[in-house]
């Protein structure tokens, strides 16, 4: 392997990496929230304040 070829790699790995990163950022940011009932409630209502 050349010096070349050994940088394309790296270049690579190293992109995988930082598209892995933002995934998972993404999806921690997206991912439901098990302290918010409005948020988990698929109305989007809060179901104690509901008026009859």
């Amino acid at each position: 392997m050349t010096d070349g070829t050994i940088s394309a790699w790296l270049d690579t790995i190293m992109n995988i990496e930082v598209f892995a990163f933002i995934g998972l950022l993404i999806w921690i940011y997206f991912k439901p929230d098990k302290k918010d009932p409005a948020r988990n409630d698929p109305a989007g209502e809060d179901k104690q304040h509901r008026r009859p």
